[in-house]
């Protein structure tokens, strides 16, 4: 098979593994049997999982490179290995490292404020859950999944309240946050195009 459709075939395997991994999520979390054990088993393994497919998309685009006349006059040993270097940064490297960093910046916030405020608004597996969806969705990904999370999480709130007539009932996101993730998995990168999403990146 020719590497480019090779390489193509890649980079949906990251949609597929996330998709997969939040429907095993999501059926966990509706039988009650969701635990921070089992989050973080999968936080440990797609965080390995996405080094070594990154690992395995700078080789693919190497050998592409050096298959193609052009492209080859690129690198070594026409050139030093710092273009490559910085490109391969750029659009691997970096995305999975902004998105590890916000995702351990949202768990620090979730911890914070549930200790903050007596655990009124995250459950025990949301912070763990807020990785997990940084490490599916990319960066800069994670923010439109942050946006729509606080979005489904106030609409969320009303029509419960409105419903139960109670406005101090407490709400649990759990679902609201797996939902986004979903959500922006499958059309993320299409609506962060009309948004620009891309001006957060490198």
């Amino acid at each position: 098979m020719p590497l480019d459709k090779i390489n193509t075939i890649v980079l949906y395997i990251p949609l597929v593994v996330g998709l997969l991994m939040f429907a095993y999520v999501f059926a966990r979390n509706w039988r009650g049997k969701l635990t921070v054990g089992a989050l973080k088993k999968l936080i440990l393994f797609f965080a390995l999982f996405l080094v070594a497919l990154a690992g395995a998309k700078i080789f693919l685009q190497y050998e592409i490179y050096k298959n193609d006349p052009f492209s080859q006059l690129m690198i070594p040993p026409y050139q030093s290995w710092d273009w490559f270097a910085y490109s391969m940064w750029r659009v691997n490297v970096a995305p999975l490292l902004f998105s590890m960093l916000a995702g351990a910046f949202m768990y620090a916030t979730a911890i914070f404020t549930d200790a903050r405020f007596k655990r009124e608004l995250f459950v025990e597996q949301d912070p763990y859950i807020f990785v997990l969806a940084a490490l599916a969705v990319g960066w800069p990904n994670f923010v439109m999944f942050l946006a729509l999370s606080a979005i489904l999480t106030v609409a969320q709130s009303a029509v419960i309240s409105l419903v139960k007539k109670d406005f101090t009932h407490r709400v649990v996101i759990t679902n609201v946050l797996l939902a986004s993730a979903v959500l922006v998995l499958l059309f993320g990168n299409i609506v962060g195009q009309y948004l620009k999403i891309w001006l957060l990146t490198i």
